[in-house]
């Protein structure tokens, strides 16, 4: 892995989970980012509360403003346990916390940690195999990163910033093309409900692309999927119209 891509000042740092495999984490919160990194590498253990990971860290520091609110994709730190906290669903803190970053790529993988697992907290290096992508997406706007998943496939992840929320994409090059899948939205149940929602769903992005989809992910959960040639053009094309048809299926579910 060679960082050829140049990061500027941004700091990032990755998290490896058995369950997950790498997950990228940005932070905005350059004195915190400085202090933890002086411990870079460093492992813990990982707590599960609600919809959110925890882990102590060897970093004793004192938050300069604190908050109890925080969305999907978050980073946290909680000064009572010396902890790094990350937010992947839409429970809240227990108590306040600093917000010091955020997840790049899908939150929603770390629904599969298990209680006392392993985390090793690590430089963040782009993957070779990815550069080209990644410098051809930041060239046009989007701070694209890499991932491992937990197969040792290499992952191309996107947080793109939306009016109410921050949104998780994700990448992954086949021989054949790329396949793009957003983060995750609710969990499809096969009731009449969301049978019927689906098809509603279905029929508000019907016209933004014909290949952008109504999906579920391997779990079961409704995301949005598209699919793009080898060519970067396509790819950038087909991200964005994967975007516009999340925007749309979110507008559709607040009306619902």
């Amino acid at each position: 892995m060679t960082p050829i891509v140049d990061l500027g000042e941004t700091m990032y740092l990755k998290l490896v989970l058995e369950e997950v495999g790498e997950l990228v984490l940005k932070f905005d919160n350059k004195e915190l980012y400085e202090k933890l990194h002086q411990y870079v590498p460093f492992e813990s253990e990982v707590h599960v509360w609600k919809e959110e990971i925890y882990f102590k860290t060897p970093l004793d520091y004192t938050p300069k403003k604190y908050v109890s609110r925080l969305e999907k994709g978050s980073v946290a730190y909680w000064r009572p346990g010396r902890a790094l906290c990350v937010f992947y669903g839409i429970s809240q803190p227990y108590s306040k916390v600093e917000k010091v970053g955020l997840v790049v790529g899908i939150p929603s993988y770390l629904r599969s940690v298990k209680e006392g697992s392993k985390v090793r907290v690590k430089e963040y290096e782009h993957h070779d195999a990815a550069l080209e992508e990644i410098k051809f997406l930041r060239d046009r706007g989007i701070e694209a990163v890499s991932r491992l998943d937990e197969e040792g496939n290499i992952c191309i992840c996107m947080s793109i910033g939306l009016e109410e929320y921050t949104l998780g994409l994700e990448v992954v090059k086949e021989e054949y093309g790329y396949y793009i899948e957003t983060d995750s939205v609710f969990k499809f149940t096969n009731s009449l409900e969301d049978i019927a929602l689906v098809t509603r769903l279905k029929h508000k992005i019907s016209s933004i692309s014909e290949d952008v989809r109504v999906d579920l992910n391997e779990d079961n959960w409704l995301v949005i999927s598209s699919t793009a040639d080898m060519e970067r053009e396509d790819l950038y094309n087909k991200i964005m119209f994967t975007v516009k048809a999340f925007k749309a299926l979110m507008e559709t579910l607040r009306d619902y």
